[in-house]
C-alpha cells in the first residue's frame, strides 16, 4: 500500500463516523429504543365553547319549540260560560220596552203608551176618548159574544154557535180617520176557545159618527 492509500482511508472513516453521528442525533430519524411504544396523542376532550350555544340561537330540544314552550303545560282553553243570573243581568230590558205578558194588567198602561207611540191617532181628544171608549165595549163584545144585543145591525143573529174568548182585555187603543170612518187600531189579551191565552193581540174595527153618537160599522 502506498503512502497516499494509508493517509486517505483514516480520513474517510472518520468521516463515515461524523455523517453516523449526526444521522443519530437528528430527532425523528432512525427506529425507536427497543420495547418502547410512542405514545398516542390523546383524544381530544371537548372545550367548554363547543357545549356552550352560540349567542342568539336556540337549542334544540327536539320539538321545534324553545326549552320553555317545551317543557311547560300547554294553558287550558277552557272559557266558563256566564250563569242565567248574569246572562239576565247583562241582556238589559226588552227592546221595545214594554212589560211581558206575565204582568197581569198591570202592564196595559205600559203597553199602551208604546202602542200610541209607534201608531199615533189624528182625533181631537174628545172624539179620542170616546172612540176608545166604544172600540172596548165593541171588541169584548166581538171576542165573548156578551154585550151583542146593544148594537143589532153590527152583530147579526147567526146560526153557527158563538166559540167565545175568556179572559179578555182590552190593553191599548188608537184611532185614526180613514174617509168617512175611523179606524180603530188595538191590542187586546184573552184565552182562545182552546184555553190558549195569549198578550197582545191585534185587532181592527171601524166606527162612524152618527146623529145619535159612534157606531161600528163593518
Amino acid at each position: 500500500m502506498s503512502m497516499s492509500s494509508r493517509v486517505l482511508v483514516p480520513a474517510a472513516c472518520s468521516a463515515l463516523l461524523l455523517v453516523l453521528a449526526l444521522a443519530l442525533l437528528s430527532p425523528g430519524t432512525g427506529p425507536a429504543p427497543v420495547g418502547r411504544r410512542a405514545p398516542a396523542a390523546p383524544a381530544t376532550a371537548p372545550t367548554a365553547a363547543a357545549e356552550q350555544p352560540t349567542p342568539g340561537t336556540t337549542p334544540d330540544t327536539g320539538t321545534g319549540l324553545p326549552p320553555e314552550s317545551a317543557s311547560a303545560p300547554a294553558a287550558s282553553a277552557t272559557v266558563s260560560s256566564p250563569t242565567n243570573a248574569q246572562a239576565a243581568t247583562t241582556a238589559g230590558p226588552m227592546p221595545s220596552g214594554a212589560p211581558a205578558a206575565a204582568d197581569g194588567p198591570a202592564a196595559d198602561p205600559a203597553i199602551e203608551a208604546a202602542f200610541v207611540r209607534d201608531h199615533p191617532g189624528n182625533l181631537p181628544s174628545a172624539d179620542a176618548a170616546n172612540v176608545r171608549a166604544l172600540a172596548r165595549e165593541v171588541w169584548t163584545a166581538e171576542t165573548t159574544g156578551t154585550g151583542r144585543a146593544k148594537w143589532p145591525r153590527y152583530f147579526p143573529p147567526t146560526p153557527v154557535p158563538l166559540r167565545p174568548y175568556t179572559q179578555v182585555r182590552v190593553q191599548a187603543v188608537t184611532a185614526r180617520t180613514d174617509g168617512e170612518r175611523v179606524r180603530v187600531e188595538l191590542l187586546w189579551a184573552g184565552a182562545d176557545p182552546s184555553g190558549e191565552f195569549m198578550d197582545s193581540r191585534p185587532g181592527v174595527l171601524y166606527l162612524t159618527r152618527t146623529a145619535t153618537g159612534w157606531e161600528p160599522t163593518r
